[in-house]
C-alpha cells in the first residue's frame, strides 16, 4: 500500500534476513489489535512505532498510554 503526502506517493518496506514487511501491514495490525483490545478507532489519534528487526517485532505507543507488540514479519 503506498500512502501519500502532498502528492508524492511513497511505501516503507523493512528488510531482514530474507524477510520483507510494508509499514503500512505493521500499522494496520496495530490499529486491529487497539479495536480487538476494546478501544474505538475514533480514539486512535497518535501512533509510534519501534522497529526492531532483530526481535521480528515492531513495538508501539498509541496516545501516549496504549503499549504492545505486534510480529513484524
Amino acid at each position: 500500500m503506498k500512502e501519500k503526502d502532498n502528492g508524492v506517493k511513497y511505501e516503507v518496506l523493512i528488510q531482514y534476513d530474507g524477510l520483507e514487511s510494508n509499514l503500512s501491514e505493521i500499522y494496520e495490525r496495530v490499529k486491529k489489535t487497539y479495536i480487538a483490545d476494546g478501544h474505538d478507532i475514533e480514539s486512535f489519534k497518535e501512533i509510534k512505532l519501534y522497529i526492531k528487526p532483530q526481535d521480528f517485532t515492531a513495538y508501539y505507543v498509541v496516545n501516549g498510554d496504549y503499549t504492545g507488540k505486534v510480529g513484524l514479519f
